[in-house]
């Protein structure tokens, strides 16, 4: 899955430096007993009269910046990790220029490259969707169709497993029975499109802080209240560990596991994704 962000115009007088920070994330209340399946309508109408999720502030928490110690973190042992990638795309604007050259030929390369390709079991990397959000042009439809949405503010899981695993029949096709009986994994490329990213950074949480008890799953459906798919709106509780890059460039690459059969069955310890809103 690809994520571009458009970024806001203004720029810091300080050069970058590590700098944690502290804010009051934004979580999901759990329905009541017997309540109905939460619902949110898309694209980020959390203000719609269709919308059923309900939301409140977690305590205050600390986002600690990698600056400076992003080798520390993979994709493998924390559900994330950051990654330099200069592409050569400019053309933002176009979609089937995004998908045909950025995502299928840039990012294919560097998925395959980061997870360690051929030699660590990866046999074949689908890009299934990208998506761009911005602040300013949020609702931007341009003329081929692509569309800037605008940021998630609530902490969240992208899918949770029953779409992932449609989303592989989809792509999969007849192959489908044994790509699942395989390793599936659903990996989220981030990245600033312009300029280094000012505020609505993106924070990820180690996924072995997350618990299934935690996560609770919600219906996406389109405005015609037409179903679209699912994810997982997140509980607060202590002890998530919070991480992001300040002042992201637009060669800085934000990767994230979103979801790993393996954790799914148990095979390995944690659920094989994290946590991520946009903050700032």
């Amino acid at each position: 899955m690809l994520l571009l962000s458009e970024l806001p115009s203004s720029t810091p007088h300080d050069a970058p430096k590590k700098q944690d920070a502290t804010a009051y994330l934004t979580y999901t209340i759990p329905p009541k007993p017997l309540a109905r399946k939460p619902r949110q309508v898309v694209p980020g109408f959390l203000d719609d009269p269709g919308t059923t999720v309900e939301l409140s502030f977690g305590a205050e928490e600390i986002i600690h910046d990698v600056r400076g110690s992003e080798s520390k973190f993979t994709l493998e042992e924390n559900g994330f990790c950051f990654v330099k990638h200069n592409t050569t795309f400019t053309d933002w604007d176009r979609k089937r220029k995004i998908e045909d050259h950025y995502c299928n030929r840039e990012m294919v390369d560097l998925i395959f490259g980061v997870m360690g390709g051929k030699e660590k079991g990866v046999d074949e990397v689908i890009i299934f969707h990208q998506g761009r959000r911005g602040a300013d042009l949020a609702g931007k439809e341009a003329n081929d169709g692509q569309r800037t949405n605008p940021f998630a503010r609530q902490v969240h899981l992208d899918q949770t497993e029953p779409t992932i695993i449609a989303r592989v029949r989809s792509s999969t096709e007849i192959k489908a029975d044994w790509a699942l009986q395989g390793r599936v994994r659903q990996v989220n490329v981030w990245r600033p499109l312009f300029h280094p990213v000012y505020d609505c950074g993106l924070c990820v949480a180690d996924s072995k802080r997350l618990e299934d008890e935690y996560v609770v799953e919600i219906d996406r459906v389109k405005p015609d209240v037409s179903f679209f798919d699912t994810m997982g709106g997140v509980r607060w509780r202590e002890g998530y560990r919070w991480w992001y890059k300040s002042f992201m460039e637009p060669d800085d690459v934000l990767m994230f596991m979103g979801y790993d059969s393996e954790c799914a069955r148990k095979e390995k310890p944690g659920l094989g994704c994290e946590l991520n809103p946009f903050l700032f």
